[in-house]
């Protein structure tokens, strides 16, 4: 090869390679971009879910309280009990159990005997008696009207998580367990 083509080619090759450089450097920053924007869009989501009002996507036509001591005082003035779900806006289950809550008419009737007190986040109570077998999420809590948690809890779940309730089918027929009860 003449010195002339050699020059050419290796001309043309450091062209190509930075055209190349360019073009991952473009499908890089492209693909940093979308990760990003997927990220936050992501995250937006959960922020939006977990501010949704008291019901904090636990269906809206239920009468959530997301105070506990404002539900404790309406269910003081009521005379009847309280149910406490304590929830995470960040998890998995609570999030399945959420879906349920919404997919559910049936489970709007059901808790009408109830003050329904709905507890996400940074609002979940502390003490002993809101983790008697473990701090996992969600927990329901059946609760009198002083908020002492009462021994209602999920029977046919796991024994290991008394107070955890896969499905809005399983918190219904608590509720109508205990409202049996109370209008005994």
């Amino acid at each position: 090869p003449t010195p002339r083509r050699t020059q050419k080619a290796v001309r043309q090759r450091e062209q190509d390679k930075a055209i190349m450089r360019s073009g991952i450097i473009f499908c890089s920053s492209a693909a940093a971009l979308l990760l990003l924007v997927s990220l936050v869009n992501l995250l937006s989501a959960n922020v939006v879910q977990a501010d949704e009002g008291p019901s904090h996507g636990f269906n809206d036509k239920i009468a959530w309280f997301d105070d506990l001591e404002a539900g404790l005082k309406e269910a003081r003035a009521r005379n009847t009990l309280a149910v406490v779900l304590i929830h995470k806006s960040w998890c998995g289950a609570c999030k399945r159990l959420r879906s349920d809550f919404v997919a559910s008419e049936s489970i709007v009737q059901a808790t009408t005997p109830f003050v329904m007190i709905n507890l996400a986040d940074d609002k979940e109570p502390v003490g002993d008696q809101w983790t008697p077998d473990g701090g996992y999420i969600p927990r329901l809590f059946f609760v009198n009207a002083d908020g002492e948690p009462l021994d209602v809890y999920n029977e046919d779940g796991n024994p290991s998580y008394k107070y955890f309730y896969s499905s809005a089918a399983a918190v219904e027929a608590q509720l109508n367990r205990q409202a049996e009860k109370l209008s005994n």
